[in-house]
C-alpha cells in the first residue's frame, strides 16, 4: 500500500510540475505578448510619420499624433470619411496604389504631394501594405507618410546653389579670356600710335579705337 501511495505521489507531482511549466510557459507568452502590443502602442504615438490606416473604401479608421500634426485634421473630424488630404491632382495615383495594396501588394518609397487642412501643399513619402483581419482578409491598407517638404526645399536651393556657381565659374572664365584678348588690343594699339605720330587722322582712329 505504501508503495503504492508513493507511486501515486510521483505520478502526481509529474503531473502537477506539468501543469505549472504550462501554466509558467502561457503567462510568459502573454507577458510578451502585452509587452510587444505596448512597444507598438509606444512607437504608434511617438512615431515622427504620420500613421494612418483606412478601409477598403479609402475612408479613415484610424492615425496617431503625427497624422494630426502634419495634416492639421483631428480624429474626430477624418474618422469614417474619406482622406481628406490628397489634392485633385494626386487622386488618379492614389487610387491606383490603392488598388494595388488591396491585392495584397507592397508599396515602398513613393513620392507625392498632400495637402493640410488649411489646404497648404505638402511634399510627402510614403510606404504603405496592406490591413488585415485575423482571418487574413484585406480590410484596407496603413500608411506611414514622412512630410519631406523641407528636404525636397534645401535639395532645390543646393542645385540652384551649384547651377549658380557653374554660372559664376563660366562667366568668370570668359571675362577672364576676354580680358587677355582687350590687353592684346590694347598694347597693339599703343604701339600703333606710336609709330603714328605723325598722321593726325590715323591717330584719331588709333584713339577712338583705344
Amino acid at each position: 500500500i505504501e508503495l503504492g501511495l508513493a507511486e501515486n505521489w510521483v505520478e502526481g507531482s509529474r503531473v502537477f510540475i506539468g501543469v505549472l511549466h504550462d501554466i509558467s510557459a502561457r503567462v510568459k507568452a502573454e507577458a510578451s505578448e502585452k509587452r510587444r502590443a505596448r512597444d507598438m502602442e509606444a512607437l504608434f504615438q511617438t512615431s515622427p510619420a504620420a500613421i494612418i490606416a483606412i478601409d477598403r473604401e479609402a475612408k479613415v479608421m484610424w492615425g496617431n499624433p503625427a497624422a494630426e500634426r502634419i495634416f492639421g485634421y483631428s480624429a474626430a473630424e477624418v474618422l469614417g470619411r474619406l482622406t481628406p488630404v490628397i489634392p485633385e491632382s494626386e487622386l488618379a495615383s492614389f487610387w491606383s496604389y490603392f488598388k494595388r495594396i488591396l491585392r495584397g501588394e507592397l508599396i515602398h518609397d513613393i513620392r507625392g504631394v498632400r495637402q493640410t487642412k488649411s489646404g497648404r501643399k505638402i511634399e510627402v513619402e510614403f510606404s504603405s501594405a496592406p490591413l488585415t483581419n485575423a482571418n487574413g482578409d484585406v480590410i484596407g491598407s496603413v500608411y506611414v507618410i514622412s512630410d519631406i517638404t523641407e528636404r525636397v526645399q534645401l535639395q532645390q536651393q543646393f542645385l540652384q546653389a551649384q547651377k549658380m556657381e557653374a554660372v559664376g565659374q563660366l562667366t568668370g572664365g570668359i571675362a577672364h579670356d576676354f580680358n587677355n584678348l582687350l590687353g592684346v588690343l590694347i598694347g597693339n594699339l599703343d604701339l600703333a600710335r606710336e609709330r603714328l605720330a605723325g598722321n593726325p587722322e590715323a591717330l584719331e582712329l588709333v584713339d577712338a579705337a583705344l
